[in-house]
């Protein structure tokens, strides 16, 4: 398969948004929150960015803690349910594209979790993470969580799966392509009646060079940890979660 880079501008939408919700359960977002919490040194009334947010899950429960959130998706089916979700938050989520953020916006902490890193070209997530380095204060926190790691990935690498989440059946196939260090993958979910074919791709980083690429972004104090716990990394770890500070 050959899948274009700018893929993510039409992925997210119809059953992929329905098997996403599904997947991610109201435990798994308790979990990823107390982490946040815990390794970003969250406190209520700070100002926090989440991008790409989804359809809020995280954001809204750390609102619902005190902290005043913005979410930022180019989905907007995804930003439509995050509005309806938490109607007292609407104006806290826009549409945007990852690299599309607020320079000097004064944020004291962002994050972006789910396997969203890795989605762009190897220029493109290095702007990515510029950019969010522009929209933090100096001394801001970012924690940057992904399970697309080589540590974490390669150990538990399967050619394809077969999942069914709320009445969605998903077959998945997986190509890794070794000159570009991506995979490849081309998800065919079915509900009933409705039909859907969708490709994406992902960069692979190793920890090492995730690391480079937030020291070229201008962040120091850089740390990664296996779990949200704050478990120390290792290869075989379900995350790799690099938190580090703007100088």
């Amino acid at each position: 398969m050959t899948v274009p880079d700018d893929w993510y501008r039409s992925f997210f939408g119809g059953l992929i948004v329905d098997f996403w919700r599904a997947v991610t359960t109201p435990e798994m977002t308790a979990e990823e929150a107390d982490g946040l919490v815990r390794l970003a040194g969250l406190e209520p009334g700070m100002r926090v960015l989440d991008v790409p947010c989804g359809d809020g899950r995280i954001a809204i429960e750390l609102a619902s803690r005190g902290m005043v959130v913005t979410g930022i998706d180019i989905s907007p089916e995804f930003i439509a349910i995050a509005r309806e979700s938490a109607r007292d938050l609407a104006d806290s989520f826009r549409v945007g594209e990852m690299r599309d953020l607020p320079p000097s916006a004064g944020f004291d902490a962002a994050y972006c979790v789910g396997n969203s890193f890795g989605y762009l070209t190897d220029d493109g997530n290095a702007a990515f993470l510029s950019a969010l380095a522009g929209t933090l204060r100096p001394g801001g926190t970012l924690v940057l969580a992904t399970q697309m790691l080589a540590e974490t990935l390669f150990p538990v690498y399967e050619g394809g799966m077969a999942m069914d989440f709320d009445g969605i059946r998903v077959d998945s196939t997986h190509m890794y392509l070794p000159l570009t260090t991506r995979v490849e993958t081309r998800y065919e979910l079915t509900r009933g009646d409705a039909h859907q074919v969708e490709c994406n791709t992902h960069r692979v980083y190793t920890c090492r060079e995730v690391d480079a690429l937030l020291a070229a972004a201008g962040f120091v104090d850089r740390r990664i940890f296996g779990d949200w716990e704050g478990e120390p990394f290792d290869i075989g770890c379900p995350h790799g979660i690099f938190v580090c500070k703007r100088a």
